[in-house]
């Protein structure tokens, strides 16, 4: 027989039977005990909620319900007066009450999100999850910080948003690391970019542009956006009716009191027979909208720099093209010529009204990169955008340009673009084309931005780790025709050459 046994073997499909040992759950003494050092520590830590408390059940066993309604009255009275005369005192005082509500909100949902979310760990019979730090409280939400498990990334918060938008009542939720073992989960419960953005007001001096800080809308969390152009192109990439119109005329006018100064030239292309740029025209120093009769020469600086430039088709197939190509390839000569002049003196311009910050605003790049129907236009209108992007950051000629496709059919030379903007897109997969991979998983749906807010988008801002929602300022067409009036473009004088060979106008 015990051979018998011996020899026996389990079959597939046979029942098996595992000895398991249940975790042995705390006795009932235990857990009162638990709960009331629980509430001992709570009381503690807040005590402008746990004193008045205690003072009211006191005033109430001692004295009645009559005289704690009294008391309460008087106190209610005082609040309101305190409220009234120093708001600022009274604000900073019951921020602690909202904080400490918010607190307690979070902790009774908190663990039953974090299994939901599968951020959960069963070590030791027991269910562990992410710790609750402290909750601060800001102007549109709160801002929880997280103390991960052992064995936790900040990237599986971060893919994870959504969720706890969801488990929160929350608009929104980003997710950004704070260091070893530490994220804060950001929730937004007030849209600050949900009505649309008043234009920032304009400097009276020229002088006083600060091109590293351009004023163009409004952050997700209520904070003016800047932009810094200077060293950068910047692409704007949305489908139609995402607001690209928002962002070119945002960069304009913020540039227009330095413009009209001199210390910044604008050249304007616009494909669509200026629908777009045309309200601006005034701005231009140099402009091109499909109408070869619209593009005036361009202003020499001296016979040697003219000849640089690169001559004109003597036969070209379209004449208005040719009027592109010419002005991209005037760009390019103008920036050859400062690389030349900025060799072993200078590694980055600075715009002066002798030598203006020169900046290409382009409404629809796709026409100037993959619709150009004639080939050797094309291949110059390639080259010079190619030089331009390459080359033009440090000698001061920039590139500013929309989109509607940033794929690389439509544009192979996406990457040269140093700052982008995602706004509006079709497709999930165009977010990660425009901020780099990854983008989408941090938090930038530029995919699920609502056709009723235009101007709405995503970008990566230095310094910050994850991608910011922005919407740029609403600009009518009635202030664009009265910014075009007011600060017009300066007539550039032709310079030639005297006999003695010093120029004059």
């Amino acid at each position: 027989m015990a051979r018998q046994m011996a020899a026996w073997e389990p079959r597939r499909g046979d029942p098996v039977l595992v000895a398991t040992r249940r975790p042995q759950e705390p006795s009932l003494a235990a857990r009162v005990l638990q709960n009331v050092g629980r509430l001992l520590w709570w009381a503690v830590r807040y005590p402008y909620l746990s004193l008045p408390l205690l003072a009211a059940a006191w005033i109430g066993r001692q004295f009645g319900p009559l005289p704690l309604a009294l008391v309460l009255t008087v106190v209610t009275a005082a609040l309101v007066l305190w409220h009234r005369h120093r708001p600022a005192s009274f604000a900073r005082t019951f921020l602690l009450w909202r904080r400490w509500l918010r607190r307690v909100q979070y902790a009774r949902h908190w663990q039953p999100a974090m299994v939901g979310a599968d951020l959960h760990d069963g070590f030791g019979g027991q269910t562990q999850v992410p710790r609750l730090g402290r909750v601060t409280l800001t102007e549109h939400g709160e801002r929880v910080e997280v103390h991960l498990l052992h064995g936790q990334t900040p990237q599986q918060f971060m893919d994870r948003a959504d969720a706890f938008a969801h488990s929160f009542v929350a608009q929104r939720c980003s997710v950004r690391s704070l260091g070893t073992g530490r994220v804060v989960l950001a929730f937004q419960r007030v849209d600050p970019l949900a009505t649309v953005v008043e234009p920032a007001p304009l400097p009276a001096d020229g002088a006083d542009v600060d091109l590293a800080a351009l004023p163009l809308g409004l952050r997700e969390d209520g904070r003016p956006w800047t932009l810094g152009l200077l060293g950068r192109h910047v692409l704007l990439a949305g489908s139609a009716g995402a607001g690209k119109g928002s962002f070119l005329w945002g960069i304009i006018r913020a540039l227009a009191p330095a413009v009209t100064e001199g210390q910044v030239q604008l050249w304007g292309v616009d494909p669509k027979m200026g629908v777009e740029l045309s309200f601006g025209r005034s701005l231009f120093a140099r402009y091109w909208d499909g109408d070869a009769t619209t593009t005036p020469e361009p202003a020499s600086d001296d016979d040697d720099t003219a000849r640089r430039r690169t001559r004109r088709d003597d036969k070209p197939s379209d004449p208005a093209l040719a009027e592109l190509a010419q002005l991209l390839d005037d760009a390019v000569a103008l920036m050859q010529d400062r690389l030349r002049r900025m060799r072993g003196t200078s590694r980055s311009h600075v715009p002066t009204t002798a030598e203006p910050l020169v900046v290409l605003v382009v409404d629809e790049l796709a026409f100037l990169t993959a619709y150009a129907v004639d080939r050797d236009l094309d291949k110059r209108i390639d080259r010079s955008l190619r030089l331009l992007l390459s080359q033009g950051r440090a000698p001061g000629v920039l590139v500013v340009a929309g989109i509607q496709d940033p794929r690389k059919e439509t544009l192979p030379f996406r990457d040269l673009f140093t700052f982008r903007v995602a706004m509006r897109l079709v497709e999930p997969e165009a977010v990660d084309l425009v901020l780099g991979n990854g983008a989408r998983l941090r938090g930038a749906h530029a995919d699920a931005i609502a056709t009723t807010m235009p101007g709405t988008a995503y970008v990566v801002l230095d310094g910050e780790p994850e991608p910011v929602r922005v919407r740029a300022a609403w600009i009518g067409d009635d202030e664009l025709r009265d910014l075009a009036t007011r600060y017009p473009a300066p007539v550039p004088l032709r310079l030639v050459k005297d006999d003695t060979g010093e120029a004059a106008a």
